[in-house]
């Protein structure tokens, strides 16, 4: 099987990595017969330029038209059965892309993977409150607020907190040190957000693939400002987990 999963940057290959890894650990430990060797997997980095990422579009129309000319170029090139988004933004425009509609293979994004993730945590933690940090994109789209909202949860649990060029700063920074102080700066303007009788436990929720490569900055930032009991949702690994 042909499997291509894309990502407008480098976060998704997180996702192919824990893919393979299970894959491997599956056909090792005699549970299954399906291995690495029976997916051909191709990872796509659906960014067109490294100067024009779809973040910094003049909006959803450019982003939409970007999107969909890629994805008919990777069918030509690729002849995939199967294309997974692990891209939060990319996700959220999955409902209006045209070349979805005309595609006879299996086309899915990151998204209702971490919906199903967050509404599993709310419901067991029937008081928490969750911070969704992601991209602009992903946050203005509003889908996964919407999708909550839709499944009964009431508004002021949910606190969005949209991180500008995290992403971008999060591949150019290999040390880290200066993606900390940019993590730490949204950790506090989300924390800000939160209303004064806000019920523990946190659930912190990361909207962008890249973002799971520095997670271990988000649990510091979150202990330097007082939160030392956070619930961490990371969808990558669930992502790979439904691919395998």
């Amino acid at each position: 099987m042909n499997l291509v999963i894309t990502d407008s940057g480098l976060g998704g290959l997180s996702v192919c990595a824990q893919l393979m890894l299970l894959l491997n650990k599956c056909a090792d430990s005699g549970l299954s017969a399906f291995t690495a060797d029976d997916l051909h997997i191709t990872y796509v980095n659906a960014v067109p330029s490294n100067e024009l990422g779809y973040n910094s579009m003049s909006g959803r129309e450019e982003q939409l038209a970007t999107f969909d000319k890629i994805l008919r170029n990777v069918k030509k090139l690729f002849a995939p059965n199967h294309i997974f988004v692990a891209c939060g933004t990319l996700s959220v425009l999955l409902k209006d892309i045209q070349f979805k509609s005309n595609s006879l293979f299996k086309i899915e994004g990151i998204l209702p993977i971490g919906l199903k993730q967050l509404l599993d945590s709310l419901h067991q933690n029937s008081q928490a409150t969750v911070i969704i940090f992601a991209t602009p994109t992903t946050i203005d789209a509003k889908t996964l607020q919407h999708e909550l909202f839709n499944k009964g949860i009431a508004e002021k649990r949910i606190i969005t907190q949209a991180c500008p060029e995290l992403a971008t700063q999060i591949s150019n920074d290999p040390e880290g040190s200066k993606v900390a102080e940019h993590i730490h700066h949204w950790v506090q303007q989300a924390l800000r957000k939160l209303p004064s009788d806000y019920a523990a436990p946190l659930i912190v929720y990361l909207g962008c693939t890249h973002y799971s490569y520095r997670e271990s900055l988000f649990h510091d930032a979150f202990l330097q400002e007082g939160f030392s009991e956070i619930t961490l949702l990371n969808p990558n690994l669930a992502a790979a987990e439904s691919l395998a």
